[in-house]
């Protein structure tokens, strides 16, 4: 019977752990599938100018990071770059899309290195630094072709090709734009395919090949003629007659401006009229015929004319709304002082009815008086109460920042007493005892005991000197974690404002001095967030990242302008705090968009 349990016990006990072996990759499944969802979330906050992007982005990060998911961090620092290059903040952008970059290397995601490359070149090509545009753009094109990505191929020499241009390497260009063709008959992509005609011939015209240059756009005719681009068609035709006028060609700039003048037209693209229409005007004037500069003048004249008619065609119902009610208003008026009329006439009495008005609107004007006097009493009354209430606001505030900056003071102090108290005078009295024992050691017989003894208050010596050390600063992982802990929970206890903490380092073991700089930076922070920012969350990141520890501290408060405003006393401290740990720090910050600070600082 016994033998029986055991093997029903055992046999559970295999099923479940079978059970929690296949429980575990599917648990990890649905964690990673949910961090996937979360940044697909963020890429459409960022579409949309979301101000919670940056909140959903630190989840996402902390996530990643908690669980190991290195393609999902890798898609959330990309996020990152898209939101600060949206937000028109180069430096921050490019310093995420590497960050991304290191990542997808390093698991050899070689589907995502390639664009990772194309937005850093991206970012180099916009601030005009187009050597490393370049760089960046060909590595890109590695990947490209690896993966068999033609039709990124191409666009991306199209790229190379205009930045070329633009740093006027137009041989280099030249090549780049041939190299780019080799491509195109494995992409139907024709409108990239005449991208490169077009670039071409404004290399050709650089170069004053205008022969040249004029076959590269009848090219590119043909293949918007073939795909129907009506837009394509009319923006080409008015090139080549720019380009004709240029080359002292008259009669066929004219010729290629009515065609881009007629497709426009006949396809309904009013922003493209009045181009050609300007340029017809300008060429038959430069030919002395008069009757028809005169002639497309009334046509343009007739084009602003219909261009202002659609424009305000939109306000026209909106207009007729606004007529039609004033219009039953002053309808209603003229019944009003018609039978007002009519009763004035019928009423013999008209000194009674004078008096009578006179006195009602004596009593309008007073009553309007002392309405007036009494809604400004009480909007003086608000004001001075709402002065009050920021003065006692900003008095709790500081309070507050005062109890919390107190209750960590005090201990530290309380701690660093008792660690001095257990170094001088416990400590002291155990060195005592040590040395008797070893006098008493030379007199007795019995060495054995007395070594064990002596063994014993060695022991105990070093962990009374342990303790002491531990009690006296944060430097441990553990005293840091504690002492950050305890801040979160002084300040979150004032229901005012919300701290949360996300601390990483897990076992890291600091040296004191690092640890206790690193509450510092964050005490000096969230002091500075109490006093001014007005914000409702403070979040705190501390990770290990490159050997080295890397603080993110955000709030969502009022901010400041980073380029207009001085640093105050509490940055410069935290400034010269991390410059003394050897680290570096950055601050993104502007008017009610809250204030982020990240810093690193090397590990040994």
């Amino acid at each position: 019977m016994s033998k029986q349990v055991f093997r029903i016990g055992l046999t559970l006990q295999i099923l479940m752990s079978v059970g929690f072996v296949f429980s575990q990759p599917s648990a990890q499944k649905q964690i990673r599938n949910q961090i996937d969802l979360l940044n697909k979330r963020v890429v459409e906050k960022i579409k949309n100018q979301d101000d919670s992007s940056k909140l959903l982005l630190n989840k996402s990060i902390y996530l990643s990071k908690k669980n190991n998911y290195l393609k999902g961090l890798a898609k959330a620092y990309k996020n990152y770059g898209v939101y600060y290059s949206k937000d028109g903040n180069l430096e921050f952008s490019q310093h995420y899309y590497f960050k991304a970059l290191r990542i997808y290397e390093s698991i050899g995601n070689e589907d995502e290195i390639g664009p990772c490359y194309n937005n850093i070149a991206n970012g180099f090509s916009r601030v005009g630094d187009f050597d490393k545009s370049v760089q960046y753009y060909k590595l890109a094109l590695k990947y490209h072709v690896k993966n068999k990505k033609y039709n990124k191929y191409t666009e991306t020499c199209n790229n190379i090709a205009i930045d070329l241009i633009q740093a006027n390497k137009l041989d280099e260009a030249k090549r780049q734009i041939e190299h780019g063709l080799k491509y195109t008959d494995s992409v139907n992509e024709p409108i990239n395919y005449a991208n490169f005609f077009s670039n071409l011939a404004i290399i050709y015209f650089e170069e004053n090949e205008f022969e040249k240059g004029v076959s590269c756009l009848n090219r590119i005719l043909k293949i918007y003629e073939r795909e129907n681009f009506q837009s394509g068609l009319t923006a080409t035709y008015y090139h080549l007659g720019l380009f004709s006028a240029e080359n002292n060609k008259p009669k066929e700039a004219l010729l290629y401006y009515r065609s881009s003048y007629e497709i426009a037209k006949a396809n309904h693209l009013d922003g493209n009229l009045r181009g050609p229409l300007e340029s017809i005007m300008l060429i038959h004037n430069h030919m002395g015929n008069q009757d028809s500069v005169f002639h497309y003048y009334l046509e343009l004249m007739k084009l602003d004319e219909e261009t202002q008619k659609k424009r305000s065609e939109a306000n026209i119902h909106e207009i007729e709304i606004k007529f039609q009610t004033e219009k039953k208003e002053q309808q209603l008026i003229l019944e009003k002082e018609k039978r007002a009329r009519l009763e004035a006439i019928a009423n013999s009495n008209g000194k009674t009815i004078t008096i009578l008005v006179i006195f009602i609107l004596f009593l309008i004007v007073v009553f309007l008086s002392i309405w007036l006097y009494q809604k400004q009493k009480q909007q003086l009354i608000a004001l001075k109460l709402s002065q009050k209430n920021d003065e006692i606001e900003k008095m709790i505030n500081e309070q507050r920042v005062k109890i919390v900056e107190s209750q960590l003071n005090g201990e530290v102090i309380e701690r660093q007493r008792v660690a001095s108290e257990l170094h001088d005078r416990v400590g002291g009295l155990l060195a005592t005892l040590n040395l008797q024992v070893e006098v008493l050691s030379e007199k007795l017989h019995e060495q054995n005991e007395v070594k064990k003894l002596k063994k014993l208050i060695k022991t105990t010596i070093q962990e009374v000197r342990q303790i002491s050390h531990n009690l006296d600063g944060v430097g441990e992982a553990n005293g840091l974690e504690y002492s950050l802990k305890q801040l979160q929970e002084g300040i979150s206890s004032s229901q005012k404002i919300e701290m949360h903490l996300y601390y990483e380092l897990g076992n890291l073991n600091l040296n004191n001095r690092l640890g206790s700089e690193l509450f510092s930076i964050v005490q000096e922070l969230t002091t500075n967030t109490l006093k001014h920012a007005r914000a409702k969350n403070i979040t705190v990141q501390l990770s290990l990242l490159d050997d080295k520890i890397n603080l993110i501290f955000e709030d969502d408060g009022d901010g400041f302008n980073v380029l207009t405003t001085n640093l105050g006393i509490g940055l410069k401290n935290i400034e010269k705090r991390v410059e003394k740990l050897d680290g570096t720090f950055i601050i993104d910050s502007s008017s009610k968009r809250g204030t982020t600070l990240i810093a690193n600082i090397p590990f040994e």
